[in-house]
């Protein structure tokens, strides 16, 4: 009796799943406000996502659902169908949703989920190991943080082909300015003009080789890797222009 209670209780432990692999969350600054969420060390296909971003410490926000885009496989935006109804069209719609239930996130949003999954025929899930989300565009004039973390409206987390629940590692930050002057040397606002506020942006970093990435990048109009008074110059004979 004792060896058969034995083997029970191995069998009942080889049945037990063993522990997924982490799934990491990852940010990339894409420059002008624009950041991908992916994804790496995923123990098997994923089949849905769903996370929430918190914008902090800056004026960006997400505009409008339309400023968000599905990558790769991700072409069923769960939300979407929710708040506009309707036949389900692949791969209409954004891959957001609103922070706290069913439905789209309002205009100006500083806090929403990213809502979408994978449907293929015949059916499967975006490949394992790694891999890109979905890519936000973000409008503001500052440096603004984004974190990530567990979505609490219940839509499920990140899900694998196989219908579970995977272990997230949410911990991934990014810091993104949302202006426009990649496009356009000195307009650090992002409003297509190069006015007074743009000069304002820069006097914090003023001498320095190591300011924000973003304002270095823009902000630097020389090319010498400082932003010192000769920048300034540059910038005097384009006031209240227009970017070209």
């Amino acid at each position: 009796m004792k060896k058969l209670l034995t083997l029970i209780s191995v069998f009942a432990l080889a049945a037990i799943p063993a522990a997924s692999q982490a799934v990491t969350l990852t940010l990339t600054d894409n420059g002008s406000g624009s950041v991908t969420v992916g994804y790496t060390g995923a123990s098997e296909d994923i089949s849905g996502v769903s996370v929430l971003v918190t914008l902090s410490g800056g004026d960006a926000v997400l505009a409008s659902p339309t400023d968000a885009s599905g990558a790769g496989d991700f072409n069923a935006h769960i939300d979407h169908w929710s708040a506009n109804g309707g036949p389900v069209v692949l791969p209409n719609g954004n891959p957001v949703g609103h922070a706290t239930q069913a439905g789209l996130p309002g205009a100006g949003a500083t806090s929403f989920a990213i809502s979408t999954g994978v449907l293929k025929d015949p059916a499967g899930g975006s490949a394992a190991a790694s891999g890109d989300i979905a890519t936000l565009q973000l409008t503001g004039t500052t440096s603004t943080t984004i974190a990530l973390s567990a979505d609490t409206a219940g839509r499920g987390g990140i899900v694998g082909v196989s219908g579970a629940s995977l272990t997230v590692d949410y911990s991934a930050t990014v810091e993104v300015f949302a202006g426009g002057c990649s496009t356009c040397p000195g307009d650090l606002t992002g409003d297509g003009f190069i006015t007074g506020p743009d000069i304002q942006l820069l006097i914090p970093a003023f001498g320095s080789a190591a300011a924000d990435a973003n304002f270095e990048a823009c902000g630097d109009i020389n090319g010498d890797g400082f932003i010192t008074g000769p920048d300034i110059q540059l910038l005097i004979p384009l006031f209240g222009t227009a970017c070209p």
